[in-house]
């Protein structure tokens, strides 16, 4: 059988456990580096094949059953169902503190108020015009200006459904025509999708939908860029923040669920006996970057 060229894997984490298997492997790359780039003939080991497999399936599978290596078998299973059990209680948290922040965005920001409150900031002398005046013209933005919109829907004249977009000519003309019963008249339905509950919190676009929008206030942060805040906007972004946060630390979990897989699949490899002259492990750090890089290298027959 020809011989195959040499296959280069990418680790995606370091090396997390230092052995005499390790050691010696990485001590045979730099004793036989020729011929390795040569193709030199080597034997298979099914054991390897077995180990790398059961770990790839199992964290720990092939450390603790083939290759005999049972603490480090039970340290990469006890990591992965940490991280399992991990993962559904901050899913379980994100999603809790989602409803929350929903409920409290629905009781206490309202389209109708928005419409009615927007511009009450308009007036240059205002101290809070600001906030809320484009950044270049320092001019205040009409109510359907902006990249950012609310959906809706409702009930016009002869009976059908429009829908409508806050950013469109076609919402400023309902605008002008609003009143306090459009709402419950035209039977006026939110699109309360992710991007609705995002935008009520981010953009001061749409403070004035909150209904204890009357005690505004100012934060500025380090970047200088102003806020307008209610109390009841800052409970709902504190609830909103929170939801964020659970969920960012899920998502960290599954990216380490999935890392523990790739280097339990390879200690497993590279762990099982007499595999030193079928592979070698070439670790490398660049202090200019701060990048730790360790190569695998596989022989194949």
């Amino acid at each position: 059988m020809k011989n195959k060229q040499n296959i280069l894997l990418l680790l995606l984490a370091s090396i997390l456990f230092a052995n005499e298997p390790y050691n010696s492997n990485l001590k045979f790359y730099l004793d036989n580096k020729n011929d390795l780039k040569s193709n030199k003939i080597i034997q298979n080991d099914n054991n390897k094949l077995k180990a790398m497999l059961s770990s790839a399936i199992i964290p720990g599978a092939g450390q603790y059953f083939i290759n005999k290596q049972k603490k480090k078998g039970i340290l990469f299973l006890g990591l992965e169902l940490i991280a399992w059990a991990g993962y559904f209680s901050y899913k379980n948290k994100a999603q809790s503190y989602k409803q929350d922040y929903q409920s409290y965005g629905d009781n206490h920001w309202g389209l109708s108020t928005w419409i009615e409150h927007y511009y009450d900031w308009s007036d240059p002398n205002n101290e809070f015009f600001y906030i809320f005046a484009n950044n270049e013209s320092m001019s205040y933005p009409d109510i359907n200006e902006g990249s950012h919109h609310i959906d809706f829907s409702y009930i016009d004249d002869v009976g059908d459904r429009i829908f409508v977009r806050t950013s469109s000519d076609d919402f400023f003309e309902i605008y002008q025509n609003w009143n306090n019963n459009f709402e419950t008249e035209n039977d006026v339905i939110i699109i309360k999708d992710h991007h609705f509950y995002e935008n009520i919190v981010k953009y001061n676009h749409f403070f004035a939908g909150w209904d204890d929008q009357d005690e505004i206030l100012m934060v500025e942060n380090s970047n200088g860029y102003k806020t307008a805040f209610s109390p009841q906007k800052t409970v709902y972004r504190n609830l909103y923040n929170k939801s964020v946060d659970n969920y960012k630390i899920k998502d960290n979990l599954i990216s380490f669920i999935f890392i523990n897989h790739f280097v339990s699949m390879v200690d497993g490899l590279i762990s099982s006996n007499n595999l030193s002259e079928d592979f070698s492990i070439l670790y490398d750090y660049n202090s200019t970057i701060n990048f730790h890089e360790a190569k695998l290298i596989v022989k194949l027959k």
